[in-house]
């Protein structure tokens, strides 16, 4: 009998702990999830992507929220017939270009008994993004951020009730580029007039700029290049620059090379000639001259080298005309002297006889 009585009391215990655990996973948590590409099933943390973006102006897509039964666990879950109210915030540099509205979701009349996993039904919350008026191909890429929905509700014990889901969103603006006809504005020195500095001419350099409105400055193509030796006369100088439409400016400008340099001369120094006659003395003597261009250049005189030069001063002047028509004129004295004695003749010692007393 009494062993009886006992397996009755366990068996009534027994029942008494499964209720207790029945009870007790009837009361389950609840979780929000938002789906960014707003197409059902919902599936948590589906990125909202709003794809090319090429114009100005609104676009809107829609995050899909829906409310879950997930883990165990008591009062976590939302009261039936309850409505949580759905508030967002945006996470972004650019938040204010991000429209996220906020609505609410309805709980089902028998959400607080059903099973694991349940889920109410999806309602869509619209996302706007604004792109505002001015935004130029300047601004191109991919932009990201983050949207934040909170739903507050009551719940099954009628304590309040908060859950949050994050979804990722980008979007990449691909804003093409103005058209542009304009060609770039070259910027090109006065024709250049350079003095020659050897037979080849001279290394002649200048700056020359091209700017274009889109571009901005550009490398412009140059020929002869800055720092070109240029030969005697005039060359053409040949400019052009082109922008990334293709749009072409084309230029030139002279650079003039030329000889005003006359040639240098070599003369000797000052000579001195002892007179060899009543004409004077015969003198001889060289001078050169070099030119720049022209290298070695004839010489002329005013007296002749080999010439008989008269008693006293004589100026020599030398003259040197290269073939630019520079002439250059250096002198120097030639002085015919007399230091030689006259050369006295006398007669041989002379005897003679006396003729008187």
């Amino acid at each position: 009998m009494l062993k009886s009585k006992f397996g009755k009391f366990l068996a009534i215990l027994l029942v008494v702990l499964l209720s207790g655990i029945i009870t007790a996973g009837a009361a389950l948590a609840d979780e929000l999830l938002a789906d960014g590409d707003g197409l059902t099933p919902v599936t948590d943390g589906n990125e909202l992507n709003f794809g090319n973006i090429t114009t100005t102006g609104s676009y809107t897509k829609n995050v899909l929220l829906a409310i879950k039964r997930t883990t165990q666990g008591s009062p976590n879950i939302f009261k039936n017939s309850s409505t949580a109210s759905v508030t967002t915030s945006v996470s972004s540099s650019f938040a204010a270009w991000i429209t996220a509205s906020g609505g609410s979701i309805t709980l089902p009349g028998n959400w607080e008994s059903l099973p694991l996993n349940t889920l109410t039904d999806g309602v869509l919350f619209a996302v706007t993004l604004n792109i505002p008026s001015g935004i130029t191909s300047a601004s191109n890429g991919t932009y990201t951020g983050k949207i934040t929905y909170t739903a507050t509700g009551t719940a099954a014990n009628n304590s309040g009730i908060t859950r949050s889901a994050t979804i990722d969103f980008r979007f990449t603006l691909a804003i093409p580029a103005p058209s542009d006809t304009t060609p770039p504005v070259l910027t090109l020195p006065d024709n250049i007039t350079a003095e020659a500095t050897g037979p080849s001419g001279a290394i002649v350099t200048f700056t020359i700029n091209a700017y274009d409105e889109v571009d901005g400055f550009i490398t412009p193509t140059v020929n002869p290049a800055s720092g070109s030796t240029f030969p005697l006369g005039a060359t053409t100088v040949n400019v052009s620059a082109t922008d990334a439409a293709r749009n072409t400016a084309t230029g030139s400008f002279t650079v003039t090379v030329v000889d005003t340099t006359a040639p240098e001369i070599t003369v000797p120094a000052d000579i001195t000639a002892e007179a060899t006659g009543p004409d004077g003395a015969r003198v001889t003597f060289s001078a050169s001259a070099t030119d720049l261009v022209d290298g070695s250049v004839t010489v002329s005189y005013s007296h002749e080298p080999g010439s008989i030069f008269p008693l006293g001063e004589t100026i020599v002047t030398v003259t040197a005309t290269d073939n630019a028509g520079n002439t250059a004129e250096k002198s120097f004295t030639v002085t015919v002297v007399d230091t030689t004695a006259p050369e006295i003749t006398v007669p041989a010692d002379i005897t003679a006889e006396a003729t008187g007393p």
